[in-house]
């Protein structure tokens, strides 16, 4: 698709916990081309002719780095960034570009770091302020059956509830950002919805 000048879209797995690069762990070498589960979409990616880099856990992110990626895909939170690394976010954000974030499930007491940054309340795998904030477009829920088990009680308490928001977009001065709450659905690459989803983020300039 671009080869003669193909778009760098970095995969910023970084503070991952084990959404993309489980079952791989700090305990080995990160490889991305050793079976993890962002594999096979960071495959798909290349397969469109974008030139991917994969960071491993424990990468400092850094404006210097982001700057040298036409795209990022947020793979999954949850060791904190930094101010720093938020502000480099911030950097990165002002350009003609696009953000995928992936977050995980957030438990009682913990919170996605950059999301928050960009307006995006995060419990469960769930978005809980869309409502709130009207620069966000839910794209897609729950079913009416389904519920965030926020506490891991096995059991639909009070304040879990059914059909929540799970993805969508949130409108930016400069930049297309596509959220989700983590990857599981992604594994499988389901169509049409992936090839759709990689060309509205990364087929444009």
């Amino acid at each position: 698709m671009y080869k003669n000048s193909p778009l760098r879209i970095l995969i910023d797995a970084s503070h991952d916990g084990g959404v993309w690069w489980y079952p791989q762990s700090s305990a080995s070498d990160f490889s991305s081309s050793t079976p993890h589960q962002g594999k096979e979409l960071a495959d798909f990616i290349r397969g469109r002719g974008f030139q991917v880099d994969e960071l491993p856990r424990g990468t400092t992110i850094t404006d210097s780095l982001l700057s040298q990626y036409d795209k990022v895909i947020r793979a999954g939170y949850f060791f904190h960034y930094s101010e720093p690394e938020l502000a480099a976010y911030d950097a990165f954000l002002q350009r003609r570009t696009s953000l995928f974030l992936i977050s995980e499930f957030q438990r009682v007491g913990q919170s996605d770091g950059l999301a928050e940054r960009l307006g995006i309340h995060f419990a469960g795998a769930a978005v809980f302020n869309a409502s709130g904030n009207s620069s966000i477009e839910i794209l897609g829920w729950l079913s009416d059956t389904d519920y965030v088990d926020l506490n891991d009680n096995g059991r639909q308490d009070a304040d879990e509830p059914t059909g929540a928001p799970v993805m969508g977009t949130l409108h930016h001065s400069h930049a297309r950002i596509f959220f989700l709450g983590e990857i599981n659905g992604l594994e499988g690459i389901p169509q049409p919805f992936v090839t759709n989803l990689v060309g509205w983020l990364f087929d444009w300039r």
